[in-house]
């Protein structure tokens, strides 16, 4: 039985207005399947984790990252089409918190986490 929740080299377009896909299973660089209210195909330069999102298009820095026919996010620099885009490149315009996290490792930079010399992990 194939498992439909994922569906590696494919995107989803939810508007025709969005500049950005999301990944519906990981995705290779080259060429991937666009499914939703855009079909067709669009071309990935790097790879992509599934659930995050691929500029459809050229987007500004400073621009807005449009999915659901509506801002989501803006960009922290100039992201080319074919582009991976998350919390390295985009900032949250609906996640607060999250735009703040550490745009290299997503890691919060709210919250120390520390083990005491005598705790052990596992």
């Amino acid at each position: 039985m194939s498992n439909l929740t994922e569906l590696p080299g494919t995107m989803f377009v939810v508007h025709e207005n969005d500049n950005v896909a999301t990944a519906l299973g990981e995705i290779n660089p080259g060429n991937v399947r666009l499914i939703g209210a855009v079909q067709g195909t669009a071309v990935a330069d790097e790879p992509i984790c599934y659930g995050h999102k691929l500029a459809l298009r050229d987007i500004p820095e400073g621009g807005m990252v449009v999915k659901y026919n509506a801002p989501v996010a803006v960009t922290r620099r100039f992201v080319k089409a074919g582009e991976w885009l998350h919390l390295h490149n985009a900032r949250s315009l609906n996640d607060t918190r999250s735009a703040e996290f550490d745009a290299a490792t997503a890691a919060p930079q709210d919250r120390v986490y520390e083990l005491d010399d005598e705790e052990e992990i596992g």
